[in-house]
């Protein structure tokens, strides 16, 4: 779904809409914001630490990222850096899981873990006067794991019962066949939580494999925000992170991008079904380059704007969806730049000739400096809602960290996005949002639609088919999945 934080700023700018786009741009308020004062400083065995005070609430938030995620899984293991993320949390040399929630709960805080394509994070938040406390447990999670073969056993299971319902999900089949159609063999087309036969693979040895290539202070960003005094805060983390061992040898491979392809529609049949999931998808932009905010102006101008963008006509005067957005992910290497919306089956071809012609139109006509002008507007006005809170500011600071963007990223993204000028939308546009190399995945019954879809082009039809003992919980013929 769209970001909530973007709505606000959407519907504070139809007043502005409202008095039509005609004439010159209009003077719309535009907030400049800035990251507040941080430090950030290095532990002697090279744990990088990120600490931002903020007193106005008794509460702290701790992030331990370690830089590594799906995209470092060998080929054969997919999911394995989520299951590992998971693992941290069943146990420690000192505590059971059950111990780890008791005693996190007792203290009124929460503990997590997720992972990513690009890194992992481990959190733990609470009341400010229990810093000591949720420090010593993160610390004893992140460095002393012990990866029980019962508890991994245990895990697995709930680990398949999610690849099972991922895959009875429609969304999450068209996003995932979208994805391994946009990345294809790469390590990106893979599936974050794995699939039926990787996870069933997974042995102890391959865990701790993964954990201590990775899991070492070099190769990880701890961050502190809240309500704490800095010399106490670094006197604990000294204590409790300070001995963390660094790595033997340290090695992150040099991955290559993601190669270009050609047009392909893939059409999931899924019979049950009474109306269609559309995502259509391109490669685009790793989150450094240069290309990243343009591209973001040009999403706000088609479909990530919502209710000011180009593709909300589909819903505000057509009818034939609640919900379209054009988004892209940030990740290290070149990401995919999306276009996902729903429709009934007898809107499928009038959805997805109106899309082309927005994404013709883009790609060519001049943009009015009004539309762009709000489009700028829209964005930067969001900015704020990133950083209202400790936790929401701690979260850029660690995408700087994560991305290897400048420090002062954050800061400069109100006069970067200023300069943006109307022909560099219609340049990314032209670049990277090829109609003739465009994925395209449809869900939904293919007796009903494959006709309207092969006006398009060439149609690959692939089967979903129920559960099974031999075939796993959802089974895509023609991608290899199970």
């Amino acid at each position: 779904m769209f970001p909530s934080r973007y709505k606000l700023a959407a519907l504070l700018l139809l007043i502005g809409l409202s008095l039509g786009l005609a004439g010159s741009p209009p003077d719309l308020q535009i907030s400049r914001v800035s990251l507040p004062q941080y430090t950030r400083t290095q532990l002697n065995n090279g744990l990088t630490l990120v600490l931002y005070e903020n007193h106005e609430l008794p509460v702290v938030a701790a992030n331990l990222m370690v830089r590594a995620g799906g995209s470092y899984e060998p080929a054969e293991k997919a999911g394995l850096a989520n299951f590992t993320a998971q693992m941290l949390l069943k146990g420690t040399r000192a505590r059971t899981s059950t111990e780890i929630f008791r005693q996190v709960d007792a203290l009124g805080g929460v503990l997590g873990a997720t992972a990513s394509w690009d890194y992992i994070n481990i959190t733990a938040q609470g009341q400010s006067f229990h810093l000591d406390e949720l420090i010593r447990i993160l610390a004893d999670v992140v460095q002393n794991p012990r990866f029980d073969p019962a508890d991994i056993s245990k895990y697995r299971r709930t680990a398949l019962s999610l690849i099972q319902r991922f895959w009875e999900d429609p969304e999450d089949n068209a996003n995932a066949v979208l994805f391994r159609g946009i990345y294809g063999d790469h390590r990106y087309g893979r599936f974050l939580i794995g699939d039926r036969a990787s996870v069933n693979s997974f042995v102890r040895k391959d865990i701790v494999d993964f954990y201590q290539r990775y899991f070492v202070p070099e190769n990880s960003v701890l961050g502190l925000a809240g309500d704490f005094e800095m010399s106490r805060a670094r006197t604990i983390i000294e204590r409790e992170f300070g001995t963390w061992r660094r790595g033997l040898s340290l090695s992150r491979e040099a991955f290559s991008p993601p190669a270009e392809g050609s047009r392909r529609i893939v059409l999931v049949d899924r019979p049950e079904l009474s109306q269609v999931f559309v995502r259509i998808g391109w490669l685009a932009v790793a989150r450094k380059d240069s290309d990243f905010l343009p591209l973001s102006i040009m999403s706000q101008i088609l479909g990530g704007g919502q209710e000011l963008s180009r593709l909300w006509e589909l819903r505000e005067k057509k009818g034939y969806t609640y919900d379209i957005n054009s988004f892209f992910e940030s990740r290290l290497l070149p990401a995919a730049f999306t276009i996902s919306t729903f429709t009934k089956t007898r809107f499928l071809k009038e959805t997805l000739e109106f899309i082309f012609a927005e994404i013709k139109k883009i790609r060519s006509a001049k943009v009015a400096p009004e539309e762009l002008a709000h489009a700028k507007a829209s964005y930067l006005n969001s900015l704020p809602f990133r950083i209202e809170t400790p936790l929401g500011t701690l979260a850029q600071i660690l995408i700087s960290e994560a991305y290897n963007l400048p420090l002062d990223y954050f800061d400069s993204l109100h006069d970067q996005v200023l300069r943006i000028e109307g022909e560099e939308v219609n340049r990314v546009a032209r670049k990277y949002l090829d109609p003739e190399k465009a994925m395209i995945c449809i869900v939904g019954p293919a007796a009903e639609i494959r006709k309207d879809l092969e006006r398009f082009g060439t149609v690959e039809v692939i089967k979903g088919m129920p559960a099974s003992k031999d075939r796993g919980p959802f089974f895509m013929e023609g991608l290899g999945v199970n």
